[in-house]
């Protein structure tokens, strides 16, 4: 049991508590006969440490043991691994011989599984004549308390328990272990600095050697990030404990119950709010669906997390009719006391990537599908921190999208509430009436000619109109603009597209090859003298600047080599 103490994930006890104290501890467990012990740790990594610390005492003493590994976050698929279901039995049951049943990974089981299924689990290990041994986090101790009355405890000291001595030396030595430059620079009194750090982390009183990792993993993260210039100045103005980050905080492993009576609130608050849009909008936006299977009804997370996307796919996109839909892109601003045209979250997007993603099949050589799997790999890795999701991420996933879905659900509510004395209602509703008239053809052509001739360009305006018709159109009727002020906007519009046809030449590398000039310099200065001759040219199409392009071409390569 010999080991770099520095390196043991364990609250600041010593190496003699660890070779005396605990492994006679071990020894105590293996003559009982004790079904269940459990083991109150700070960390996962400190619950696997001492459970390797079982397995090599029970090995001198002669004694089999199994391990098992749980994966983070989400533990309750292995659970259901090792114990089994009513089809087929666990991994448990394939122990064998063994005498002593290491479960690592365990400390982040919620409290609401040991209350669903501690009594299933201890009925197998009777079954098996063996102990199992399971790490559980000491905060939630006095919860599970009653839960494990009767099981062997095996007594881990805490951190609040170490001598002031030990505990000064455990800070020292992981500060230099985050911060190893922390005491290099010119001129730095290092055993000042040292004392002033150690002494303001134990002023936050942290609750373990874990805690104190933590932290110290904070301040340097922000300190990457710029936000102090180094850990002494990021202590003075956030002394421990520091915020932690977005990305850093621990998300809660919710049960099947909870997400699916969450989730059915949530559609019971749109149904609420689409009945009092009625009467603002003056029609219906959402119409009766026709019962659909609860997303919840397997107990495989990622059945929960296809399902809600299918769901609630059929409730916005096919249910939802264009106006609600075109809610989603507004939100209401308190500051102004109005709409903005701005989604409150990003949830109608994301919606339409992952139900994309999932039920279409996407060629990965289109850069339009490669898009969408490229936004939904990253949602994920938003989330759970890898692009491709593992069984144990699923169950996160759905939390994570069932509160965005209720991040809009409130905004919705909001904008329902305030929309009838909002200044901008009428542009509003004219932007989700999808019956509403846009300019006609004509007005788009005018709008052309204006700024063309306002530009003073030659360019055929007509042309200009025929290609950015559509695009015209699709951006107007996002404009969310009073009819009154359409030909404004359009004008504005029409400029964009003009001002960027002027910018953007038809030909680049790819042409040029095709047409015979040949890699190399060449290729260059013709593209550099296209683009040119193509920014400062008016009136002429696409069609004959390129036929230009490749007149020159012949006349300075030769018909030979220009193709």
């Amino acid at each position: 049991m010999q080991a770099d103490w520095n390196a043991v994930p364990v609250a600041a006890l010593g190496p003699d508590w660890l070779e005396n104290d605990f492994r006679q501890s071990v020894v105590e467990l293996l003559e009982t006969q004790a079904t269940v012990a459990w083991m109150l740790v700070d960390s996962d990594d400190e619950g696997s440490f001492l459970l390797n610390q079982i397995y090599s005492v029970a090995a001198c003493l002669g004694r089999k043991s199994d391990s098992f590994y749980l994966t983070s976050p989400d533990p309750i698929p292995g659970w259901i691994e090792l114990i089994g279901d009513s089809e087929e039995s666990g991994d448990l049951f394939e122990v064998g011989q063994a005498e002593v049943i290491l479960v690592h990974g365990t400390p982040a089981t919620p409290v609401w599984f040991w209350r669903e299924q501690l009594p299933l689990l201890r009925a197998i290990i009777r079954s098996l004549d063996g102990i199992l041994v399971l790490p559980v986090r000491r905060e939630n101790w006095d919860v599970m308390r009653e839960l494990c009355e009767g099981d062997h405890v095996l007594e881990i000291p805490s951190l609040e328990q170490a001598q002031a001595k030990v505990v000064e030396e455990l800070c020292c030595n992981l500060v230099c272990d985050v911060f190893p430059e922390l005491l290099d620079g010119p001129g730095v009194d290092r055993d000042d600095v040292r004392r002033r750090v150690v002494r303001s982390i134990r002023e936050g009183r942290p609750q373990s050697r874990q805690t104190i990792r933590i932290w110290l993993e904070m301040y340097h993260e922000k300190i990457t990030r710029e936000e102090y210039i180094d850990l002494p100045s990021a202590i003075a103005a956030e002394p421990p404990p520091p915020a932690m980050l977005a990305d850093r905080l621990c998300v809660p492993i919710v049960s099947r119950q909870e997400l699916s009576q969450r989730f059915q609130a949530s559609l019971s608050r749109v149904e609420n709010a689409v009945a009092r849009a009625k009467q603002t909008i003056g029609r219906e936006i959402l119409w009766n669906m026709h019962p659909m299977n609860s997303p919840f009804d397997s107990p495989d997370p990622k059945h929960w997390f296809d399902s809600v996307v299918s769901y609630l796919s059929c409730v916005v996109f096919d249910a939802g009719d264009h106006g609600l839909n075109s809610l989603l892109d507004f939100s209401y601003d308190a500051s102004r006391n109005d709409v903005k045209g701005e989604p409150l979250t990003s949830f109608g997007g994301t919606l339409r990537v992952l139900r994309t993603t999932a039920q279409h099949g996407l060629n990965p050589r289109r850069t339009k599908d490669v898009e969408k799997l490229t936004a939904a790999k990253d949602w994920f890795d938003g989330v759970v921190g890898v692009p491709v999701p593992r069984k144990d991420h699923w169950r996160v996933l759905t939390l994570a999208l069932i509160e965005l879905w209720e991040s809009q659900v409130s905004g919705f509510e909001t904008l329902i509430t305030k929309l009838p004395v909002c200044p901008s209602k009428a542009a509003v509703l004219v932007k989700i009436d999808k019956d509403a008239k846009l300019p006609p053809r004509v007005n788009v052509a005018q709008a052309f000619e204006d700024v063309v001739q306002e530009l003073g360009l030659t360019l055929d305006a007509q042309e200009l109109c025929d290609r950015y018709f559509e695009d015209c159109k699709n951006q107007l009727k996002n404009a969310c603009v009073l009819p009154r002020e359409w030909d404004s906007r359009l004008k504005g519009i029409a400029e964009e597209f003009v001002l960027s046809h002027i910018a953007k030449c038809p030909v680049d590398g790819r042409w040029l090859i095709d047409n015979g000039v040949p890699s190399g310099p060449d290729l260059g200065k013709f593209h550099a003298r296209f683009c040119k001759t193509w920014a400062e040219s008016a009136g002429i199409t696409s069609d004959e600047f390129l036929e230009d392009c490749k007149n020159t071409i012949r006349a300075e390569l030769g018909d030979e080599e220009a193709m």
